[in-house]
């Protein structure tokens, strides 16, 4: 019995290696980029429809997202307007999530502040890059799922006080 839980684990903790690399996870503790920010769009990447029946439906992390922003006295905006700032700046939060053996889910979270930017070798040129990036791994019961929620508002809070230190009036 021991043997086959340590197999598991040993899955398991594979499952969450592959998730950090296929998330591609970066943390930056740069504010390289967030000065100056008039306000964000906030963009969530789509999510499984089995983990979103479970609590982590897109409209929800959506809501948890911006209401993080606007309490902080972060400018939130809809993406008609996002375009009319400078750099269109958006967060964009990714939950990848992987079920594993015995109900547990592995999941990699990244939070960046995307934005477009001129290359440097022709200004010209401009694409969408993150300026700020975090993110997490982690495992969690699938009948608790939505508390990977609070994880996501965890790494909202870092860009909110990088946001901060970079905008300090």
């Amino acid at each position: 019995m021991r043997r086959l839980r340590a197999t598991n684990l040993v899955k398991l903790a594979m499952c969450s290696l592959a998730l950090l690399l296929v998330t591609g996870l970066a943390v930056a503790d740069s504010w390289t980029g967030l000065s100056g920010l008039r306000g964000v769009a906030v963009v969530i990447a789509p999510i499984e429809p089995e983990f979103e029946q479970r609590g982590m439906a897109v409209s929800t992390l959506q809501t948890d997202v911006e209401l993080k922003l606007r309490q902080a006295g972060i400018r939130v905006v809809g993406s008609k307007e996002n375009h009319t700032l400078p750099g269109a700046p958006y967060l964009y939060v990714s939950v990848n999530m992987l079920r594993g053996p015995e109900g547990i889910v592995a999941y990699g979270i990244q939070v960046d502040l995307k934005q477009l930017v001129r290359l440097e070798r022709d200004p010209t040129q401009q694409t969408i890059a993150p300026t700020w990036s975090e993110g997490a791994v982690g495992t969690v019961g699938i009948s608790k799922l939505s508390t990977v929620r609070g994880d996501v508002r965890d790494l909202v809070d870092k860009f909110i006080n990088a946001y901060l230190a970079a905008n300090q009036k």
